[in-house]
């Protein structure tokens, strides 16, 4: 299976990229494909925590994401590596720049600047 990496450079500590990445009230807020309020439908179990520095899970459809986080009290880099279909993946790009770059907006509006 291919797999695609993305990355956003988000204006925020890296402590709080991290926060509205992993908690729920903010996962709700941000997570999206598209630019809507469509209810999250996604699942998967998580494989590896490393606080501050990565993720990885296994989605329902049997994919894995990998995301790791670097930066300093300003500005944190963000990072997805994601496990594609076999089909049409420039669409697939597309949307996992979207999730990122809608986290970005997301965390940075809540953040507000360094």
């Amino acid at each position: 299976m291919s797999s695609l990496t993305v990355t956003t450079m988000v204006e925020a500590p890296i402590v709080s990229v991290w926060d509205y990445w992993n908690k729920p009230e903010h996962i709700v807020s941000w997570y999206s494909a598209q630019n809507s309020r469509r209810p999250l439908n996604a699942a998967g179990i998580f494989s590896e925590i490393e606080f501050l520095k990565k993720l990885s899970f296994k989605l329902s459809d049997d994919k894995t994401v990998f995301i790791s986080f670097s930066g300093n009290n300003c500005n944190t880099v963000v990072t997805g590596t994601f496990e594609l279909a076999d089909v049409n993946p420039e669409k697939q790009r597309d949307i996992c720049q979207s999730i990122l770059d809608q986290f970005k907006k997301y965390a940075e509006s809540n953040y507000g600047c360094c």
